[in-house]
């Protein structure tokens, strides 16, 4: 019976706010009853809002060890969450991350809890730990934009800009109003935009070298540009870096999705073709003929109407002795401009040279049929009718 006079005092004091008093009634209770979880659980109470938080959670505790229940243990967390908030307030921050992680280990699932953590490292200047912290959260959490833009902002003061860059736009995509995102955003496209000046300026001076490295800022500050690869691209090609300036002129048409109401997709494609054509002209010019076609193949499937490819590889295939698809491609060429002198030109070789063959073979009526057409080509070359005026005498003589 005196027990529960006292109980019934504990919760009347308690009910009036008066913890004082009620402690002085609990701790009588303690001695009395210490086998009463309760008695624990109020006297933790009463110490909570005391602001006596360690001997408050020494209470809760106990009372938890006592009777073993999920509300126990949620405010086990919870009343070593508010004592770690109490010791970060003080700027005791290794205290404090020691009680957040006890606040953690009781309710893992208690999102603010984690963040607070972040918060507590943060202020410790613990770059690398927020990092790892946020990386192990985003798993849990992947769709957290306040998790994204913390992230994006460490990345920014590491100067990792493209990770920055990816962060901010997934924030943005989550939440396209955070502003701490939207500022990002704001830095990162102006600092692209300086360096792709910068890089513009260097190029025109003929310092494409230095214009490369200038390029690889833009691009690693704003990813998603299509028209930083095109320049880049540009400037590998007058480096003589074919494969490079080729990879990013198909990035650059990646990113427009190759949309062809899209100015950078035919600026692209065309920047390709050129490269494709330069490359090829390189590897003809050190005899690898069968490579440069390759390349020109590339460029053609692109760009069919684009006389300077086919002149291009007619050259390689008449290098190589294709004569049939030398004069296929010259053909073409001519069909694209007909007043293409130079394809007419080359023409009248490849039918020079098929009558020469066709010569050495005894062949001297077909040998007589290529000389002509070489001189319908070429009409201005004395040699090729003198090749016809000795295939026909050769050929009369064998005629009898």
């Amino acid at each position: 019976h005196k027990l529960n006079n006292i109980s019934t005092q504990v919760d009347s004091c308690i009910e009036r706010a008066e913890y004082e008093n009620a402690l002085i009634s609990l701790n009588k209770l303690v001695v009395l009853d210490s086998e009463n979880y309760s008695n624990y659980f109020r006297r933790a109470h009463c110490l909570f809002h005391l602001c006596d938080f360690k001997s408050a959670i020494i209470n809760i505790e106990k009372a938890y060890r006592m009777q073993n229940s999920e509300e126990l243990n949620e405010k086990c967390g919870f009343y070593h969450f508010m004592y770690a908030q109490t010791l970060y307030d003080q700027k005791l921050y290794m205290e404090a991350v020691r009680q957040f992680d006890k606040s953690i280990y009781r309710s893992p699932n208690k999102f603010p809890y984690h963040i607070r953590k972040l918060a507590c490292v943060w202020a410790m200047g613990e770059h690398n730990s927020c990092l790892e912290l946020i990386n192990q959260l985003l798993l849990r959490y992947n769709d957290s934009s306040n998790l994204l833009v913390l992230r994006a902002v460490l990345y920014y003061s590491y100067g990792k800009h493209t990770k920055c860059f990816e962060d901010v736009h997934d924030t943005l995509a989550i939440d396209s109003d955070n502003v701490i995102a939207l500022n990002l955003n704001e830095k990162l496209a102006s600092a692209a935009t300086h360096h792709k000046e910068q890089a513009l300026s260097l190029h025109m001076e003929g310092k494409n070298k230095e214009a490369l490295k200038k390029i690889n800022l833009a691009i690693e500050t704003n990813p998603a540009c299509a028209d930083f690869h095109i320049f880049r691209g540009v400037v590998y090609r007058n480096l003589h870096n074919y494969t490079a300036a080729a990879d990013d002129f198909l990035i650059a048409l990646n990113k427009c999705n190759h949309d062809q109401n899209n100015p950078a997709y035919w600026d692209s494609n065309k920047q390709l073709i050129l490269t494709y054509n330069d490359f090829a002209v390189h590897c003809y010019k050190k005899k690898f003929y069968e490579e440069a076609i390759q390349l020109l193949n590339k460029g053609i499937e692109s760009e069919k109407n684009e006389k300077g490819l086919y002149m291009n590889r007619g050259d390689c295939y008449l290098q190589l002795g294709h004569y049939d698809f030398a004069r296929s491609d010259y053909e073409q060429a001519l069909q694209i401009d007909g007043d293409n002198t130079l394809a007419k030109s080359r023409l009248a070789f490849v039918f020079y040279s098929k009558g020469i063959d066709s010569f050495s073979q005894s062949k001297h009526s077909v040998a007589t049929q290529h000389f002509s057409q070489a001189v319908e080509y070429a009409p201005t070359i004395t040699h090729f009718y003198l090749c016809r005026a000795k295939s026909r005498l050769v050929e009369g003589n064998v005629g009898g």
